[in-house]
């Protein structure tokens, strides 16, 4: 049971809503309350506060919806393991699933009823099954840091008896864990056990499709994916890692509507347009990248993977290319001495003669005793 003197905090963006939480809780003995309109909200008073022990939440709300405020809390060590109910008027399995990956501890359905409230704040506490899994959890981290893998088995197979209703959950941990030894055959047995128990756990399905990929089992693997996403429809992995799985397939066309949708998702991040170049980059397709995304994906690169992707043009003889990939690369890091001379050398190739001098001249200035780009200087200097 919960703490009756510690803070609940009720996250609504209807006020009466709210108030008809607050009034439950109150006659269930829970006085200290907090409030928020939505998560955003709730966020800062999870930073202003030390003694709130459960969060029961909305599911729609404007600016911060639930589900976004749940992923925030659960990235966050300092509040992984707090207790996190919702209270929604959703109840389509999808939804319940997609909760239930997220982390999320109970799930009430609108409209509140006492009875069901004080049952599941009942239940919470320092025995609730979530907060025993990721203690174990945390054991289950350190030994596979140190390579233990047998030890991180025993951690969880001590679970299964003693919490019935996470074995799904269990499962997958243990999954992981095998995957991470290298056992592929074992993990996706594992797997398939945690989705025989629970068919709506979609970052299981996401595990078996890595598994099947392992196994090149590409196909098997692009039907777990689609599983997964028809569970989680907005997860941004999903499609990055469905999009791998057809490039495998040569279905570059799909390959590239999933890409897309990744970055339809989130377009402010700049990590699933790099990972999206890394994908390509992993099976040679670069110039295919650049020809489906343009500049939305050579913008977000960093100079390191711009300097790598020129110099890979260079070399296949597209000095022009290279010479503008150089340009975008050294806005970004104009001081870099390597940069620079790598520019230098396609400025060259190109006709360029006064602009290589003038980068092989700064290079040294930056890099004093750069033997390469003295060398290739002197080399430019005399022919010139």
């Amino acid at each position: 049971m919960l703490d009756k003197e510690k803070t609940i905090l009720v996250v609504d963006d209807i006020q009466p809503s709210r108030e008809t939480v607050i009034n439950c809780l109150r006659v269930l003995g829970y006085k200290n309350t907090r409030e928020a309109a939505d998560g955003k909200e709730a966020l800062e008073v999870l930073e202003k506060s030390q003694d709130i022990q459960l969060v029961i939440s909305d599911w729609k709300m404007p600016r911060m919806n639930g589900v976004d405020l749940l992923r925030s809390m659960r990235s966050e060590s300092r509040w992984e393991d707090l207790p996190f109910i919702f209270l929604t008027s959703k109840s389509e399995s999808e939804d319940v699933a997609e909760a239930s990956d997220l982390g999320v501890t109970e799930y009430m359905i609108k409209p509140l009823s006492i009875d069901v409230l004080a049952e599941k704040v009942d239940s919470l506490g320092s025995g609730n099954p979530r907060q025993k899994l990721s203690t174990v959890l945390k054991g289950v981290k350190k030994d596979c840091s140190r390579k233990d893998f047998s030890r991180a088995v025993t951690r969880l197979t001590g679970l299964l008896e003693e919490l019935p209703s996470m074995r799904s959950r269990i499962y997958f941990e243990m999954a992981r864990v095998y995957f991470q030894a290298g056992e592929i055959k074992r993990a996706r047995t594992v797997v398939e056990q945690a989705l025989s128990i629970n068919h709506l756990l979609g970052k299981a399905w996401f595990l078996k499709a890595e598994l099947e990929k392992e196994e090149q089992n590409w196909q098997e693997a692009r039907a777990s994916l689609n599983r997964a996403l028809e569970i989680q429809p907005r997860n941004a992995d999903y499609f990055l890692c469905l999009g791998d799985t057809l490039l495998y397939l040569e279905d570059n066309m799909k390959a590239r509507e999933s890409f897309q949708r990744a970055m339809n998702i989130a377009p402010e991040e700049d990590w699933i347009k790099t990972r999206t170049w890394d994908i390509y980059l992993k099976h040679d397709l670069c110039q295919e990248a650049e020809a489906s995304f343009g500049s939305l994906l050579i913008n977000c690169l960093g100079s390191d993977v711009l300097n790598n992707y020129a110099v890979a043009l260079r070399k296949k003889g597209e000095m022009a290319r290279a010479v503008e990939l150089y340009a975008v690369a050294l806005k970004k890091d104009p001081d870099n001495p390597g940069l620079l001379f790598n520019a230098a050398v396609s400025d060259y190739y190109n006709g360029n003669f006064r602009r290589a001098v003038n980068r092989l001249e700064r290079a040294i200035e930056l890099q004093p005793g750069f033997a390469q780009a003295e060398a290739f200087l002197k080399k430019l200097t005399k022919k010139g």
